[in-house]
């Protein structure tokens, strides 16, 4: 009873001492991890460094230790310092009147270009404001529901008598746009007959005008005539005046549609007038989304090269610690696994065998999606040299973590790149080449670099990949790219394991089985094969059961089970009768 009290507190205070020691270690589960990583993956160039250095595993190791420094963690944070110092400078170019500007160049060359957006805008939100106001009236302030509204749908009778006339002044500017490229352009322009140009520039504007306002017009009158049915109405009901303000937000919306859509073929007015909406924002609108994407990208890229005190204090010791971790897994490697391994109750042949699967990943999985990476990367960079953009470094960066992403890949990088070039710079064959470059040339590359590191070996299911990497991320950050792999393999190799603990457990209870007398029916027993062939496969060999001269069921038997091929040699029930020889 004692001893059992014993282990019981033994096992208590393991528990609580272990969960101290991970809260004691959490914190450098990073820079350790990488260092094992690093270990293991660099492992062969430390055995030709030991053997240039006559075996002395010190000096190995701190030749091992500096050359991952310079070729590997310098390089890494430099190129890191770099694109968060373009990242940073592209931020601060992102202003209001930068990203007005772009879209109203991607509106021109996709054709989502409202000149009478301003004006739609601000009946939207005077209708929402009528609406709202009607929607809080009280019994009392019905007797006199006009008060509560007069202004507002007197205001919106004057906005829609402006939208034809600011129709009719977009077409007149787009003319004299038109005729001033088209002098820019001609080849002598002292022979340029501008009001020849302008004339027939004017004709088509005019007639592009008159379809216009001969469907906007019907539709502005419908508008209209909600609002007047909603000013003539002296109704003392709240529920009826809360039905023809509904009525005319409907009749808005129905109209805003047609405003907004109906120039495209291939989508209706509602599809077409949510992307003219969405690629119309107003003044406020712009600034608030620009407002908000500074300040969630700014203080990443800021800590990263302002070199703030925590920071740099953390930086640091992470990176200290990462090295003399990489130094002592080099030296004591062999010497902490063992130990490992005399700790843990674990079978040691599974102990190998999860070390071993931990040593093929980090070098396999982990590393061919690492070089993969690297190398759809820098071939996306190429691309992006080519089409002549700018922040090359940061786009190269952001391309060779994508490609961290299964199912994600670099597409997520140079397909915004090509909508950049075509609609925002006017580049459209740019565009096209570098869509050609990232199909042809970033896209294939993976399978090539892939199929060379793996070397045939197993690889994650596709699902599990992406499954592993994102909530690797997720739940670890940017370490859980290589992290989460890691343990999908790992868990799949522990099940195996059990698998086989299984399959063992249940041929051990069918041998135990086997020595139990057996009752044959008369009808089983003609039907059993009896002959001279059957009865000798059914003799046991002296090696396979070896009688020691004690009477029936004292007799030993030894079996032959092989567990490399799966097979097990298990003696006949003949061979299991009492005095057989």
């Amino acid at each position: 009873m004692s001893r059992f009290v014993s282990l019981i507190v033994l096992l208590a205070s393991i528990v609580v001492i272990g969960a101290l020691f991970y809260k004691v270690m959490i914190g450098f589960f990073v820079p350790v991890f990488l260092a094992a990583v690093l270990v293991i993956v660099f492992r062969p160039m430390h055995r030709w460094v030991l053997e240039k250095v006559g075996k002395r595993e010190h000096v190995a190791a701190g030749i091992t230790t500096s050359l991952i420094i310079f070729s590997v963690l310098i390089p890494a944070a430099l190129l890191l310092a770099l694109g968060a110092i373009q990242g940073t400078k592209l931020i601060g170019g992102i202003t209001p009147s930068t990203i007005s500007l772009g879209l109203n160049n991607a509106r021109k060359s996709l054709g989502l270009d409202s000149p009478a957006h301003a004006i739609i805008q601000a009946i939207q939100k005077d209708i929402d404001d009528i609406q709202t106001t009607i929607g809080t009236m009280s019994t009392a302030q019905v007797q006199d529901p006009k008060g509560a509204f007069r202004g507002l749908d007197r205001k919106v009778q004057k906005e829609l008598d402006e939208l034809l006339p600011t129709l009719a002044t977009h077409h007149v500017n787009e003319v004299k746009v038109k005729v001033r490229q088209a002098r820019d352009d001609a080849p002598n322009p002292e022979e340029f007959d501008a009001s020849a140009i302008e004339a027939q520039l004017q004709e088509i504007a005019d007639n592009e005008y008159k379809e216009t306002a001969a469907v906007w017009v019907p539709t502005i009158q419908k508008v209209k005539e909600a609002l007047i049915k909603l000013e003539s109405s002296d109704i003392p009901d709240v529920i009826e005046l809360r039905s023809i303000a509904l009525q005319l937000g409907a009749t808005w919306q129905s109209a805003k549609e047609t405003l907004l859509g109906g120039r495209s073929k291939w989508f209706g007015n509602s599809v077409w007038a949510t992307f003219t909406e969405l690629a119309n924002p107003s003044d406020e609108q712009i600034a608030t989304f620009t407002k908000s994407a500074i300040g969630y990208l700014q203080p990443t890229l800021i800590s990263a090269t302002s070199a703030t005190a925590e920071f740099m204090v953390k930086l640091i010791l992470g990176a200290v610690i990462m090295i003399v971790s990489m130094y002592f897994f080099i030296v004591d490697g062999p010497g902490m696994v063992e130990s490992l391994m005399k700790l843990s109750p674990l079978d040691d042949r599974y102990e190998m065998e999860l070390l071993t699967e931990f040593d093929r990943i980090s070098r396999a999985i982990v590393l061919a999606m690492i070089f993969s990476a690297i190398v759809q990367g820098l071939t996306a960079g190429v691309g992006y040299y080519f089409a002549g953009m700018s922040s090359l470094l940061l786009l190269t960066l952001l391309s060779v973590l994508a490609g961290l992403i299964p199912f994600v890949g670099p597409g997520v990088i140079w397909i915004p790149v090509c909508i950049y070039l075509s609609v925002y710079l006017g580049e459209p064959t740019k565009a096209v080449m570098l869509a050609l470059w990232g199909v042809l040339a970033v896209g294939s590359v993976d399978n090539v670099v892939k199929a060379y590191v793996l070397h045939g070996q197993s690889q994650l299911h596709p699902l599990l990949a992406l499954l592993s990497v994102l909530g690797g991320v997720s739940s670890l950050g940017p370490i859980g790219i290589v992290v989460g792999p890691i343990v999908v393999v790992l868990l799949q190799t522990l099940l195996m394991i059990l698998r086989r603990e299984l399959l063992h457990l249940d041929s051990t209870e069918g041998l135990a089985t086997v020595g139990a007398p057996v009752s044959i029916s008369p009808a089983a027993a003609d039907t059993a094969d009896i002959s001279p062939q059957a009865q000798s496969t059914n003799e046991a060999s002296p090696a396979t059961i070896e009688n020691t001269g004690q009477t029936g069921s004292q007799a030993s038997t030894s079996i032959d089970v092989s567990q490399e091929n799966g097979s097990e040699t298990i003696p006949s029930p003949q061979d299991l009768k009492p005095g057989h020889e």
